[in-house]
C-alpha cells in the first residue's frame, strides 16, 4: 500500500505493530522480509520516489576535520536511499574482521561471523551478485593470473547491475497488504515514555507545514550513519543528551573506507596479462581484483584490513586505443561517467589499435598489445578507518526547513590509519616487484608526512551507533537494539563496530534480514491494518 503524508489530515496518527524509518537498502529489505509474517509494517520516507531539491537540502549539514564531501550530495533522501546512486561494489567482511584485534583500539564485534554469514546468500541474492565466490583463482584463469604473492590474499569485488533498490522492490511493498509506504513523512522526533525506556511515538512533519504521529510496537531507524545518530541526539525531550546516549556514544566512532595511493608501480609483466587486474567481466558480472593482506600479516604489521586495487584510472596516457575501448565499456556499465570520458580522446587518437584488437576479438583472438609498451600504475587502497571515539557525527547550530538541527561531521584518521595505508600497499609493491611483475616506488607524499590532497572518503558511513555488548562501549545490543529502550532497534552500517575493507552494502542487507528476523520471532501478535486515516 502507497500513501504520502501531504494527503492525509493534518494531525493524523499513523498505527503499525513496526514503523521502520527511511527507505534504503536496511529498510526497503527489512519490509520485503517481514511480508506475510503477520507484522504490519509502516516504512516512512523522507522524499518521494524521485530527486526533489527541497527534500535533498534536509541532508546540507557542516564540516569539521579532515575535509570531506559535501553532506548534501553523500546520500539521497529518495525512496531508495544511496541505493539509487551507488556503484554496486561488492563484498561480505572476513571471519578476522569480527575479532578483537589487539593491535586494534575498540575492535571486535559482539556477534560471530557466522551469525551474518549465514544471511549473505540471500542477500547475494537481492543484489543480483554471482555466486560466493570472492577467491580470484575461482574467476581467472592460470595464465591471466599474476603470480601468488607471499603474505597477500587474491580477492575480487562483485559489482551489483548496481540493483536500484526504490525501482527494483517498489511494487514488492505497494502491492503488499501488510506494509504501508508512507512518503513524504519527515521524522522530526522520537517521543519517549515518561520513564525513559520506551518509545511512545515518532513527530512527523512535512516540508508544507503538515504534521502526524506514527506509533507502533517497535521501532526501527535506517536513515544512514549520519541520519541515525541525528535524530537520535535531537530528541532530547526525556533524555537532555539524546536518545541511546546516555554515556555519550550516539554519533561518536565514526569510520569511512578512506581512498589513497601510496605506491606507483611501473609493470613490467605483459599488458594483456595485467589488464584484468582493472576489472573484467565473466559472463554477465562485473568484477574487480583486489589484493588484502593475510589476517596473520595485519597483526604482525600492526595494520587494519584493506582492499587494495591495482588503478590506472590516472595513467590513461600509457593505454592504448582497444584497451580504452574496454575501460570505456566498463565504465559505462558500472556509471562511473568520468572514467568513461576519459577513455574517449584515447580511441580517438589511436584508432588502428582499435580496430586491430576488435578485429582480433570478432574473430576469438587474443588481444596483443605493443611489445614496447609499460603500464605505470598506483596501488590504490579502500583502507579500513579504525575505531576513533573523535571521528565523530555532531548537531551544528544552524537548522534545517524543519527546524531541525543540521548535522555536523568531524572526520578524524589516526596515525595507524596512516601506517596501515603506508604498509599495505607496499607490501603489494615489493610483492609486485619481487615477483618481476613491476617496480615499485612510494608517492612523495609519503616521505613528506601528513594527508595528501588526494586523500578522500568512499562515502560509506559507519559506526555511529555502534554494537556493543554494554551500554559503556556503545549504543545498540547485539540485537541492534539500542541500549535501555526496549523497542527502538537501528538498521544499517551505523551499527557496525569495525568496517572491515569490504563495502558495507551487501552485509547491510544481510544484517537487515537477520534484524527482521530476530524481530518477526517477537511479534507474535496478529497484524492489524495499517490506519493512517485517524485523526
Amino acid at each position: 500500500m502507497l500513501k504520502d503524508l501531504r494527503d492525509l489530515p493534518d494531525g493524523a496518527v499513523v498505527e503499525a505493530d513496526l514503523c521502520i524509518i527511511g527507505a534504503g537498502a536496511a529498510g526497503i529489505t527489512m519490509a520485503r522480509r517481514l511480508r506475510g509474517m503477520g507484522v504490519s509494517v509502516c516504512l516512512l520516507e523522507s522524499g518521494g520516489f524521485d530527486f526533489e531539491p527541497r527534500s535533498q537540502d534536509l541532508y546540507k549539514g557542516g564540516l569539521a576535520g579532515l575535509p570531506y564531501w559535501d553532506l548534501d550530495v553523500v546520500r539521497l533522501r529518495t525512496f531508495g536511499g544511496a541505493t539509487m546512486h551507488w556503484a554496486g561494489m561488492c563484498a561480505p567482511l572476513m571471519p578476522h574482521d569480527f575479532d578483537r584485534r589487539a593491535h586494534i583500539p575498540d575492535s571486535g564485534w559482539p556477534i560471530s561471523y557466522d551469525d551474518v554469514a549465514r544471511y549473505y546468500p540471500e542477500a547475494h541474492e537481492i543484489c543480483q551478485l554471482g555466486p560466493m565466490r570472492y577467491d580470484l583463482a575461482d574467476w581467472l584463469p592460470e595464465n591471466l593470473r599474476l603470480p601468488s604473492l607471499a603474505r597477500i590474499l587474491h580477492r575480487v569485488y562483485q559489482y551489483s547491475p548496481p540493483v536500484r533498490f526504490g525501482d527494483a522492490f517498489r511494487e514488492d511493498l505497494v502491492s503488499a497488504k501488510d506494509v504501508e509506504i508512507l512518503l513524504h513523512s519527515n521524522v522530526t522526533g522520537i517521543d519517549m515514555a515518561d520513564d525513559g525506556a520506551s518509545v511512545s511515538g515518532l513527530r512527523l512533519a512535512t516540508l508544507e507545514g503538515k504534521t502526524a504521529t506514527a506509533r507502533a510496537k517497535r521501532y526501527v531507524l535506517a536513515c544512514g550513519g549520519i541520519e541515525n545518530p541525528r535524530l537520535l541526539l535531537a530528541s532530547r525531550g526525556v533524555h537532555p543528551d539524546g536518545v541511546g546516549n546516555a554515556h555519550g556514544n550516539v554519533g561518536r566512532y565514526f569510520m569511512e573506507h578512506y581512498e589513497l595511493w601510496p605506491v606507483q608501480v611501473s609493470m613490467t609483466a605483459p599488458k594483456d596479462r595485467v589488464q584484468s587486474y582493472f576489472g573484467f567481466n565473466s559472463d554477465s558480472l562485473y568484477l574487480m581484483p583486489s589484493f588484502v593482506l593475510e589476517p596473520a600479516v595485519q597483526a604482525d604489521l600492526g595494520v587494519a584490513n584493506g582492499g587494495l586495487i591495482l588503478d590506472s584510472a590516472a595513467y590513461h596516457e600509457d593505454a592504448t586505443g582497444f584497451v580504452a575501448v574496454r575501460r570505456l565499456l566498463n565504465a559505462l556499465r558500472t556509471g562511473d561517467f568520468g572514467e568513461a570520458a576519459a577513455s574517449l580522446p584515447l580511441i580517438l587518437s589511436d584508432l588502428d589499435d582499435v580496430v586491430e584488437g576488435t578485429w582480433r576479438k570478432l574473430n576469438g583472438q587474443r588481444y596483443r598489445p605493443r611489445a614496447d609498451e609499460r603500464q605505470e600504475v598506483r596501488v590504490k587502497i579502500y583502507g579500513e578507518q579504525v575505531p576513533n571515539p573523535d571521528s565523530r557525527v555532531l548537531l551544528g547550530e544552524e537548522r534545517d526547513a524543519l527546524g531541525q538541527p543540521r548535522a555536523v561531521l568531524d572526520w578524524r584518521l589516526s596515525a595507524l590509519d596512516r601506517h596501515t595505508a603506508v604498509t599495505s600497499t607496499r607490501v603489494v609493491g615489493e610483492g609486485l616487484a619481487g615477483e618481476g611483475a613491476g617496480r615499485a616506488r612510494l608517492a612523495d607524499w609519503v616521505e613528506e608526512g601528513g594527508w595528501p590532497d588526494s586523500l578522500q572518503g568512499a562515502m560509506h558511513h559507519m559506526g555511529t551507533t555502534r554494537m556493543s555488548a554494554s551500554a559503556r562501549t556503545g549504543v545498540v545490543d547485539p540485537d541492534c537494539r539500542v541500549h535501555g529502550v526496549e523497542n527502538l532497534y537501528v538498521a544499517g552500517c551505523s551499527v557496525f563496530p569495525t568496517a572491515g575493507y569490504a563495502n558495507p552494502t551487501l552485509t547491510i542487507v544481510a544484517m537487515a534480514l537477520r534484524l527482521a528476523d530476530h524481530l518477526a520471532s517477537r511479534m507474535t501478535t496478529a497484524a492489524a491494518p495499517v490506519n493512517l486515516a485517524r485523526d
